[in-house]
């Protein structure tokens, strides 16, 4: 059906444009013509949605689709009901099938834009109407609704995993393990680091325990175990095991704070359980308990850090020369009379801030040749407020280092 242009009435009426335009009648011939008003009292305009159209336009566009069966048809009742369903079961299939977020906000884009191109291809070309908005919303919220709950009840669990394993690993160990997978993945093959080492045990502890309740030696060891864990997360450092009442605490294998650094904060957590088994043993008098005594001590070198175990039990951890040089150090602690120890290499590293006292070489199996150990006293006293000396010199704390006991 060919359309043209409104034209006003009034033009049939005068001969000239009755001639001209119309050919005397002839126009009209064979043609509908439909009149509606359009003067500047009436304007019979009605929106659409292809915009603002004429009256006449849309009686011309109905009469036309009845001419050629081209009316918009509504999809049944029940098809519209299926069609939200269907959505439905398509957003939970998605949510249960798809675990990345950000895969399934893709896929979900991509079913918003499938669905429409097809309604617009059915409307165009098969002149059926298909109600989205209803399909489309239970779509897009049961799946959003979906993902807020699954990124609710990822965060629960993985607070919960959290919580769980720090019962067992160090915390620095648990927060690259949840939060930095991929570097932890990284160390899975092993890796070489520096690292500073401590080990800390009982001294006479399977005497203690023969003389103990069992329950209150178990309440009493739990007790000083989480005092000397908490000394070594205060300065930073890894929890790799308990080897029964004995502690090994290393620091730069996951995070390093570099060498210096590292062994410092091993000699502050040395020092603190120094510092809270003391306060430990005031209370455990006061009640009755047996007071522990500690030997710790310290070492530094390369080694091979990265989960060593089997593929049903995985353990991270750091092995090599130095490791054994430390438990052997600790070991030396009866024979030395002394409760702190460090090697040579952690000596070399803290010697500007803390007092170290020689206690000469020492032979460890193993190594080719002896190994000087040196007490641990305490940390370098700062400067006072009337201007004693700031702290000692590098000369004068090597000169107090080298005293080797009688």
């Amino acid at each position: 059906m060919l359309f043209r242009s409104p034209h006003s009435i009034f033009e049939i009426f005068i001969p000239d444009y009755w001639n001209h335009n119309y050919e005397s009648g002839e126009f009209f011939r064979g043609k509908i013509v439909v009149v509606g008003g359009e003067g500047n009292w009436q304007h019979d305009e009605h929106a659409t949605p292809f915009g603002s159209m004429p009256g006449p336009e849309i009686h011309l566009n109905a009469i036309n689709a009845a001419l050629h069966g081209e009316f918009i048809r509504d999809v049944s009742p029940g098809l519209a009901t299926a069609l939200a369903a269907l959505a439905g079961a398509i957003a939970i299939a998605l949510t249960l099938s798809v675990r990345s977020p950000w895969y399934r906000l893709i896929a979900l884009a991509m079913m918003d834009s499938a669905a429409a191109w097809i309604a617009l291809f059915l409307f165009n070309h098969a002149s059926i109407y298909v109600p989205l908005v209803a399909p489309m919303m239970e779509l897009n919220l049961t799946a959003l609704v979906g993902l807020i709950s699954d990124l609710t009840w990822e965060r629960v669990e993985k607070n919960r995993v959290r919580r769980t394993l720090e019962k067992y690993v160090s915390k620095n160990v648990v927060r690259e393990l949840l939060d930095e997978p991929k570097a932890y993945a990284q160390s899975l093959g092993g890796v070489v680091r520096p690292v500073s080492v401590l080990f800390s045990d009982i001294r006479g502890y399977s005497i203690v325990s023969a003389r103990t309740d069992p329950q209150a030696l178990v309440s009493q060891l739990n007790e000083y175990l989480t005092a000397m864990v908490e000394c070594v997360f205060r300065f930073r450092g890894t929890l790799d095991k308990f080897i029964g009442d004995a502690v090994m605490a290393v620091w730069g294998n996951t995070r390093s704070e570099g060498v210096r650094n590292d062994a410092a904060n091993a000699v502050r957590a040395a020092l603190a359980m120094r510092t809270e088994l003391e306060s430990l043993n005031a209370g455990w008098v006061k009640r009755g308990l047996p007071q522990l005594r500690i030997g710790v001590a310290i070492n530094h070198g390369e080694v091979v850090v990265g989960n060593i175990g089997s593929p049903q039990r995985m353990e991270f951890t750091v092995i090599g020369d130095a490791v054994n040089i430390t438990w052997k150090l600790q070991e030396l602690t009866k024979d030395l009379g002394a409760d702190l120890i460090v090697g040579e290499n952690v000596h070399s590293l803290v010697i500007e801030e803390f007092e170290l006292r020689s206690l000469g070489n020492v032979t460890i199996g193993g190594l080719p040749q002896p190994l000087e150990v040196f007490e641990l006293c305490g940390a370098i006293e700062l400067p006072t407020p009337r201007g004693l000396p700031a702290r000692l010199t590098a000369n004068e704390a090597i000169i107090r280092t080298t005293q080797v006991l009688p």
